[in-house]
């Protein structure tokens, strides 16, 4: 059941940020997952520290002006989606 319910938060996600954001966006791509493994993982750093914390790339998409930005969505408990986009 885990799993599912990620995924269906995940594709709500895209949902939401297509609905915000599609008069900026020409080109959406969703990654897709080889047996359930992420293969589409880097790291960031969060805030000041020096630590790197592994993440997961679920899309990407080229804006309006030609740029190229990959797309983040983290799904928690809490009450709100926090989607993060990166300009490359």
């Amino acid at each position: 059941m885990h799993i599912k319910k990620g995924k269906a938060l995940e594709n709500l996600g895209f949902d939401e940020f297509l609905r915000i954001y599609s008069d900026n966006i020409e080109i959406l791509h969703r990654n897709k997952y080889a047996n359930g493994i992420d293969k589409y993982n880097y790291f960031k750093r969060i805030g000041l520290g020096d630590n790197l914390v592994g993440a997961t790339i679920d899309g990407w998409f080229i804006n309006n002006q030609g740029g190229f930005e990959l797309l983040e969505i983290e799904c928690s408990d809490s009450t709100y989606f926090n989607i993060s986009y990166y300009r490359i």
